[in-house]
């Protein structure tokens, strides 16, 4: 998705006073990538009582807001809370956010939050729920506000170390990663859908059961079954000879104190790393491909680590490029995983809280969709997030519904 060529890095700038109460810095990586294309919104629901100013106090980032390319966090501004009558509509029934929005829907005991990808990625969210959890079952006993603005998160570029510039073959290994600009463009949006699939806890624990017997993870295995979905129901006019994706990985393990910590969990510290397999392949193909390709994505590859933030740098240059506009949006969707749920959130809290749902999305506003892979309650769940100006809702029921069928059926057995 970038020319070898191609090698415009932002310098990295700490925060800078504009006002007393006003502090700014360059959106940068990932940051700039999800602002400039105004793609998502990450929505997420759990059932609670609600309090809150604990939490921007010790996430100020939270109640951020971009302006022309820049971060802007004001000590006078928080995050804002409204009630809505149903949360399954709220997407529809509500307008896009400037500021993270959290809804408590008396009714029914739910939370809602609506927050910017330029502030959190979906790591960060379970970590926010956590966070806020434990504020509400023991709250800080003092809160001055007027200093919370030094824990706004440094960008992931400055958390790693990165240089300025890379290294000329930093630069080549960043650019063979990511390729080509692709020519995604844009069309008419419509309206943002979520649909989630749910796994009865007896064929989740059938499907772990089939990974674990076959040395792949339950990621790599769902994702396989994605790609064998797409490419059987692909438009026979496309070129369908590759399935070329980008994989969403985590670098917070490999962070340093403390941004590997809690106390940064409202920040963009992901990173993407393309993936690529020559089509058609068969599902224990694939699967193998993704498990390999997830171990050492991060795990036992420093290489990658070290380029990670250069990478997100080349990918926010490349949407601005012209070539980006070029033709439709592509409708396959990028599938992320969150893990297990209860590695991060505890069912109870204290009597204070318990957890009694979690539901995760995103807003897409234009045409590249999201696949939610995460277990809650030890039922896996599927979340695919589309847009109705793009894909027709019939088409995900099947994806799901043939992901289901692949995950469970013969392709497992």
């Amino acid at each position: 998705m970038c020319t070898a060529t191609m090698r415009i890095f932002s310098s990295i700038i700490g925060h800078s006073l504009g006002s007393p109460t006003r502090w700014t810095r360059p959106l940068n990586g990932m940051e700039g990538y999800f602002n400039f294309i105004g793609l998502y919104a990450l929505l997420s629901k759990v059932r609670v009582e609600l309090d809150m100013p604990d939490l921007r106090y010790q996430q100020p980032q939270i109640s951020a807001k971009e302006e022309n390319m820049e971060l802007v966090y004001e000590v006078a501004e928080t995050f804002l809370v409204s009630s809505t009558s149903n949360a399954d509509e709220l997407c529809q029934s509500v307008q896009l956010i400037k500021q993270a929005t959290l809804y408590y829907i008396a009714a029914s005991s739910k939370l809602v939050l609506r927050i910017h990808h330029t502030l959190i990625d979906g790591t960060g969210v379970k970590l926010f729920w956590h966070s806020y959890f434990n504020m509400l079952d023991a709250p800080l006993s003092n809160i001055t506000f007027g200093g919370e603005h030094v824990r706004v998160p440094p960008v992931l570029e400055e958390v790693l170390g990165n240089s300025e510039q890379p290294t000329p073959e930093q630069a080549d290994r960043a650019a063979a990663l990511l390729g080509p600009v692709s020519k995604l463009g844009t069309a008419p949006s419509g309206c943002s859908r979520n649909r989630e699939f749910i796994f009865s806890a007896q064929k989740t624990a059938a499907v772990i059961k089939a990974c674990k017997d076959r040395s792949i993870s339950v990621r790599s295995a769902l994702h396989a079954a994605y790609i064998q979905t797409v490419t059987k129901y692909a438009d026979p006019t496309a070129n369908v000879s590759r399935y070329v994706n980008v994989t969403s990985l985590s670098p917070r393990p490999y962070l340093p104190e403390p941004y590997n910590t809690s106390d940064y969990v409202v920040s963009v510290y992901y990173a993407t790393v393309p993936f690529i397999l020559d089509t058609p392949a068969t599902f224990s193909e694939a699967a193998t491909a993704l498990h390999e390709h997830y171990q050492t994505g991060f795990k036992s590859n420093t290489a990658n680590r070290k380029i990670c933030g250069y990478m997100a740098c080349m990918l926010r240059e490349m949407v601005q490029a012209p070539e980006f506009q070029a033709k439709p949006i592509s409708s396959d969707a990028l599938v992320s995983s969150l893990d297990i749920m209860e590695e991060h959130l505890e069912r109870a809290y204290g009597t204070t809280v318990t957890v009694k749902d979690f539901i995760f999305g995103a807003e897409t506003v234009l045409g590249i969709s999201m696949l939610f892979i995460y277990m809650f309650h030890d039922q896996l769940r599927l979340e695919y997030s589309f847009n109705d100006g793009f894909e027709e809702e019939s088409d995900i029921r099947m994806y799901l519904e043939e992901i289901d069928r692949m995950s469970t059926g013969e392709q497992l057995g």
